[in-house]
């Protein structure tokens, strides 16, 4: 809140200059948490279930409405795998511009709120660029489970409060958890974009089309974030292959 999107783009950019390994978390009332290291590190159901066997954590993780280890998973808006691709190309924060010692205040002053980064959330609109295994813990949780988790202590997301609540402008916008009413059926959809058949490539594993499609992608979307955000999560997964092929 108080943001714009230029800061918070700003913000994650220098922090993934730093940390190429980064997830980002939902902690709701307007603010996020960003987690990073210079090496990945353990982020998936059996890590959120040690972390429950610690009673002290499991009776804190408690007070804010979360009582398992898929409603902390709930929480997470970007993983390892795609938060270090959302800003993009651009400046960083260094002593030598101090770009965000201006810009911040100016932004507090105007009142402005920064909602472009709800585009590569990966529980809404980025649904299929979250691991498998996080998709299906998400979707095994009860609409009662995620309406008191997201309502009643808040998220940074308002399209995934409006979808769980029910209302607004954000109610039908995609989703990964199940709703309090059936969904009405779209109408047709672009399913075969470029941008589509890249992310589902991606998913299955064939990293050489998903290349060859996300670069078709930037070249048809030139102005579209996402497709360079998906060109760039693309590029990631490259590297680390031929570094597991290589060690």
């Amino acid at each position: 809140y108080e943001m714009h999107d230029g800061i918070v783009e700003l913000v994650l950019r220098t922090f993934s200059s730093a940390f190429p390994f980064v997830e980002i978390w939902d902690a709701g009332n307007g603010d996020i948490i960003l987690l990073g290291s210079v090496q990945p590190w353990p982020s998936n159901a059996a890590s959120y279930r040690r972390s429950f066997d610690i009673p002290g954590v499991r009776s804190d993780l408690a007070k804010i409405g979360i009582s398992s280890p898929e409603l902390l998973w709930a929480r997470q808006m970007a993983s390892q795998r795609t938060a270090f691709a959302i800003a993009g190309d651009g400046p960083v924060q260094s002593d030598l511009f101090p770009v965000l010692e201006y810009a911040a205040p100016r932004a507090f002053y105007i009142g402005v709120t920064a909602k472009s980064f709800q585009n590569y959330d990966e529980r809404t609109r980025q649904v299929g660029l979250a691991p498998a295994d996080k998709i299906a813990a998400l979707k095994s949780l009860s609409p009662s489970e995620t309406l008191a988790l997201f309502v009643s202590f808040s998220t940074v997301n308002k399209e995934l409060f409006d979808t769980l609540a029910d209302r607004g402008e954000g109610a039908n916008a995609p989703c990964v958890f199940q709703k309090r009413r059936p969904v009405v059926p779209e109408g047709p959809k672009e399913t075969d974009s470029t941008l589509e058949r890249a992310k589902a490539a991606l998913n299955a594993g064939d990293l050489t089309q998903s290349a060859q499609l996300a670069a078709l992608a930037v070249k048809e979307n030139q102005t579209d974030p996402v497709a360079g955000y998906l060109m760039r999560i693309v590029e990631r997964q490259q590297i680390l292959t031929r570094q597991n092929v290589n060690q």
